[in-house]
């Protein structure tokens, strides 16, 4: 086998892209051979010279394949507009890849969140408050309020979908909004077990703490030591009186 001979290597790599790592530093500077390893594989692209990685046109039809050869790719493409659009087009979360500056470009993350609301995460701290952006990502599932930014989960249009798209989001909400306590009833009517995620002051209410433990048993785990025992009083009462009803 003859490293340095273009014939040989293009043969080898269309077999094996990452075979490109034994190549002459002449042929990891050929666009062809390069671009044939980088279809077989893309992780071959990391043996690349450094003037092809600043190749726009090789970036760009290797990310038709996989948009994971972005993160071999120069600085410079990683902040090209055009480039990381085609990348966040292809698969949501390459959004991870891109430059600073990009990952702070509306229409970038828009972009990438409407693919992937999982992308919400490689977001700026500006746009995880953008509530369009925010929007688009729990409508997908409302798990991805997990990425929001504080101002957004202080949102209460933001956090109503995104609990009804997901009933446990309420982890994520804002503590201002689980201490809200006509923000909290319905999901705490809904789901028992929401009481682990609300406020201290709002775990000791015993409204609160009797619809959650009426929605499931379990719950009252999660309720204040004061109301611990109190609920369950009150539980035994009410089984007495349903008792001596029937009577």
């Amino acid at each position: 086998m003859d490293w340095n001979n273009k014939e040989d290597v293009l043969k080898e790599v269309k077999g094996n892209g990452c075979a490109l790592e034994f190549a002459s530093d002449t042929l990891k500077d050929d666009f062809d051979v390069v671009m044939t390893a980088v279809k077989n594989d893309w992780r071959a692209f990391r043996w690349a010279s450094e003037k092809l990685k600043d190749n726009k046109d090789l970036v760009m039809e290797g990310i038709t394949s996989n948009t994971s050869i972005l993160s071999f790719a120069s600085f410079r493409l990683q902040n090209d507009f055009e480039v990381v659009m085609e990348a966040v087009k292809n698969k949501g979360t390459a959004l991870e890849l891109a430059s600073t500056k990009l990952k702070d470009n509306k229409k970038i993350v828009m972009e990438a969140v409407k693919e992937d609301g999982f992308s919400l995460l490689y977001a700026s701290d500006i746009l995880k408050n953008n509530k369009e952006i925010v929007t688009e990502a729990i409508k997908q599932s409302g798990y991805f309020f997990k990425f929001a930014g504080e101002k957004a989960k202080n949102d209460i249009e933001l956090a109503t979908l995104a609990i009804k798209n997901y009933n446990s989001a309420i982890e994520y909400i804002s503590p201002q909004l689980k201490d809200n306590k006509e923000f909290i009833m319905p999901y705490i009517k809904s789901l028992g077990n929401n009481l682990a995620y609300i406020s201290k002051r709002l775990r000791d209410d015993p409204e609160i703490v009797l619809e959650a433990v009426k929605s499931n048993g379990y719950a009252l785990a999660f309720a204040s030591d004061r109301l611990k025992d109190n609920v369950t009083d009150i539980i035994r009462c009410k089984k007495l009186i349903r008792v001596f009803a029937k009577k």
